[in-house]
């Protein structure tokens, strides 16, 4: 069990995500918050990508990006992230994601 310092943010968007603003985001939080940010796992649907893309973090750690083939049938094709923080509020993580994205948009 976790206490209440421990919190999950799920968001989901409808529109594929531009790369430069959600790479920019990412970079910019496990440089500045890597110990609150627990984990992060993606499976995103990207401007200029014809397949999904996962990706996977811990911490100031993030896997390289993996393209998958195709969209498994059915799949409405909308990217969802999943953070898991520790001392940092989820409103603040998708206020500032949501920034960079319209940023680079």
């Amino acid at each position: 069990r976790h206490d209440a310092r421990i919190r999950a943010l799920c968001l989901r968007f409808d529109a594929p995500l531009p790369w430069e603003g959600l790479a920019s985001y990412l970079e910019m939080m496990a440089m500045t918050q890597g110990e609150r940010m627990l984990r992060m796992k993606g499976i995103l649907n990207l401007k200029g990508e014809a397949g999904p893309v996962v990706m996977h973090g811990v911490q100031h750690s993030f896997h390289p990006p993996q393209r998958l083939a195709e969209w498994p049938a059915g799949d409405d094709r909308s990217s969802r992230l999943v953070f898991i923080l520790r001392d940092l509020e989820p409103q603040v993580v998708e206020d500032g994601l949501r920034a960079f994205l319209d940023a680079a948009a």
